[in-house]
């Protein structure tokens, strides 16, 4: 079971999966963690660790659209 899978009294939340052509979606109570795929379509490339992490969280949260 996962950490953060547990609330205050409720006991553990099942994740729950979804899955995209380049990601994995696992909700858990009210968050999403998104993984990404070593995949290459050529418009998008995440074939290699560092292709994968350069949109990181905190990359699209820093960026000016969020603004």
């Amino acid at each position: 079971m996962w950490p953060s899978a547990m609330c205050e009294g409720s006991g553990p939340i099942s994740p729950e999966f979804a899955e995209t052509h380049s990601a994995l979606l696992v909700f858990i109570g009210d968050r999403v963690f998104k993984i990404k795929k070593p995949v290459d379509f050529g418009f998008l490339d995440f074939s290699t660790p560092e292709s994968r992490s350069s949109m990181s969280p905190r990359a699209r949260t820093e960026s000016p659209a969020c603004s």
